[in-house]
């Protein structure tokens, strides 16, 4: 299937090409790479072990990137429904193969055309000010999952000091049930 990919990724991807002003780079077994003034469009192809499929798209030279986003993200910044349903989207079988990429030529078409005609220029901002958004997002789950195992550990052996210590910097985050816990413990180490 690894030798059908760029034929398939060629066909899919050449009417999306040709609408945007983009020029056949290079094919082979895992990527297809168009490109034009600055501008990069490339399918991947990982046919040897997940089968996944991804659209990359991204200013500068695919090989030397400014920026680069997927496909999913540039759903996800617009708004569309699909978004979710294509990361990491898979093509096992020779005859899934052509409907996916058409599916994915389709979206981004819809969606990523203007970027790749030079039109939308804030789009590098936007990707990056979203997986700012991710990453913060990601810590401050990581904090509040340890308060609440520290916390819960303190408050099992009476430490009330850092039960408070713990849940106080993240009180917002909190459910009801911690913050009555928090409230007692505020209220025992005050006596």
């Amino acid at each position: 299937m690894s030798m059908l990919f760029p034929l398939e990724a060629r066909g899919a991807f050449g009417f999306v090409a040709e609408r945007v002003g983009m020029s056949f780079v290079m094919a082979n077994e895992r990527e297809v790479r168009h490109e034009r003034e600055g501008v990069f469009l490339i399918v991947k192809f990982d046919g040897r072990r997940s089968y996944e499929l991804n659209v990359e798209i991204g200013k500068g030279l695919s090989n030397k990137p400014v920026c680069s986003c997927s496909l999913a993200e540039v759903l996800s910044i617009k708004g569309a429904k699909d978004g979710g349903a294509i990361d990491g989207i898979m093509a096992s079988e020779a005859t899934r193969l052509r409907g996916v990429l058409q599916r994915l030529a389709a979206l981004t078409l819809q969606y990523a055309s203007a970027f790749l005609m030079g039109g939308d220029s804030s789009l590098c901002e936007q990707v990056a000010e979203m997986r700012r958004r991710d990453i913060d997002a990601y810590a401050l789950d990581g904090a509040l999952r340890t308060a609440r195992a520290l916390s819960q550990a303190a408050w099992q052996v009476r430490n009330y000091r850092d039960v408070v210590m713990l849940l106080e910097p993240l009180e917002q985050l909190l459910t009801p049930a911690e913050r009555t816990r928090l409230d007692y413990a505020r209220r025992h180490i005050a006596l």
